[in-house]
Parts: C-alpha cells; structure tokens; sequence
C-alpha cells in the first residue's frame, strides 16, 4: 500500500494503441493504494480487442481496490472496440475504496459484445466503495446499446455518493 502523490503537477499525453497485460489500458492499471493532487491527460484511441475473453478497463485508473482518490482530474478520450469492458473517466472500476473531490472531462465511445460492459463519465462500476464531491463532464456514445450500461456520472454503484454530479453532451 503506498501513496502516488502528484504534488499538483499533471502527467499529460499518455497514449495507449494496444492491449495491455490483464486488460489494464491505463497509467495506473491495479492500484491498491493511494493517489493524490494530480493532473491526467489521456488517449485509449482505436482499441481493438474482439478476440479477448477477459474485461477490459479504460480510464485514467483501471481497478482500483481498498484504494484512496483524492484531488485527481482526469481528461481523456476513449475509444474502444471490445468483448466485455468497463470504462470510467476517473476510475473504470472501484472496490472497498474512496474517491473524493476529484473529477473527469472525457469522450468515450465503446462497442462491446457483451452485457456485462459499463460505462461512467466519471465511475464505470463501484462496489462497496464511497465517492463525495465528484463531478463529470462527458460525451458518451456506444453502438451496442443492448450490451452496455451507460451514464453520465456512474454505470453500476453498489456503494455510497454523496455530492456528485454529471454534465453531459
């Protein structure tokens, strides 16, 4: 368990074209840890995984668990072609953790095959986890609207918010 603290500084123009290694398409892939004031910027462009059996995560933080978020801003585009995937602005996928006062501007467009897909502007799925004080700018469109679960802050949420929003287009 360790802290990535960013200081307020940004990590900008982080390009992802291929699938990487357990399906974790991000700068931080599985966290079980802390990440604090930072600034992301990212592109998940023409990602192509038909073929791939396991989930798929796009977003600045692919799976986070027992993790903290805290003053974190991430901006980013995705675009996906996938079996079964789960996409999140901020954080594809949340378990046991905390997101607080962070926030995510994206453009995710994603295809996927099966129905166990999600997409958040913000969180694609929370489990038992806790987000306050969050927002998400996003434009969402999906071409396999009977596959996937979309909305403008959280797809999924078996857990708590308090004091979040979403704005989308």
């Amino acid at each position: 368990f360790g802290t990535f603290d960013g200081n307020n500084h940004s990590i900008t123009d982080i390009n992802i074209n291929s699938p990487l290694i357990g399906g974790y398409n991000s700068l931080f892939g599985y966290v079980n840890g802390r990440i604090i004031n930072l600034t992301l910027s990212y592109k998940i462009e023409n990602f192509d995984a038909l073929t791939s059996r396991s989930v798929q995560y796009f977003g600045a933080i692919s799976y986070l668990v027992k993790g903290f978020v805290k003053n974190v801003k991430a901006e980013g585009v995705v675009e996906a072609k996938v079996n079964s995937g789960i996409v999140g602005g901020l954080v594809a996928y949340l378990e046991d953790s905390i997101v607080e006062s962070s926030n995510a501007k994206a453009s995710i467009s994603m295809n996927a095959n099966t129905p166990t897909s999600y997409i958040g502007g913000c969180i694609g799925v929370s489990l038992t986890s806790f987000i306050r004080r969050c927002y998400s700018e996003v434009s969402i469109s999906s071409k396999a609207e009977k596959y996937a679960t979309y909305a403008g802050f959280i797809a999924k949420n078996q857990g708590v918010i308090e004091d979040a929003y979403a704005i989308t287009t």
